[in-house]
């Protein structure tokens, strides 16, 4: 019979193992930080791909007293490549009202930003008011459609 020794030895293997399984994970999936979206700041003056901290890019958007799209997601989820889409194609719309952030969760200047708010899943949104506040939040991938209607509500304000 097992003895708690034993038993203890087991935990910490299985999750040690864990462990080195989440940092192979992460350090394979780590994007490419050329790749457009890797943490781009759209309607802040910045070209397209282009990289800033986004903790920079949210206080300077709010700073300015403009709205801000925020949207977390992972470099290697399809939900999140997909909304990516949905965004790119209503966010020329929107550009010069709203300061949309694609912030990256597996990258350090993204999970610093993503400290300041409380979700699990990704992706999530938030569609954030001129002074800070959160008017809405969503989890899941939106369509264009789905896009549109938080952000007209937000410019609604």
């Amino acid at each position: 019979m097992p003895t708690r020794r034993s038993k203890t030895l087991v935990l910490v293997g299985v999750a040690a193992a864990f462990a080195v399984l989440v940092v192979v994970k992460l350090g394979s999936s780590a994007p490419d930080p050329a790749a457009p979206g890797a943490a781009t700041a759209g309607g802040t003056g910045l070209a397209a791909g282009a990289t800033e901290d986004p903790v920079e890019a949210f206080e300077r958007a709010l700073d300015d007293g403009r709205p801000v799209f925020l949207n977390f997601g992972l470099s290697y989820c399809d939900n999140c490549a997909e909304m990516e889409k949905s965004v790119q194609q209503v966010m020329p719309e929107y550009e010069d009202e709203v300061v949309y952030l694609h912030v990256m969760t597996d990258e350090p200047a993204g999970q610093e930003l993503a400290k300041r708010f409380s979700f699990q899943f990704v992706p999530t949104s938030y569609f954030i008011r001129t002074d800070g506040t959160v008017l809405h939040s969503y989890t899941g991938k939106l369509d264009a459609a789905g896009v549109r209607q938080y952000l007209d509500a937000l410019l609604a304000e």
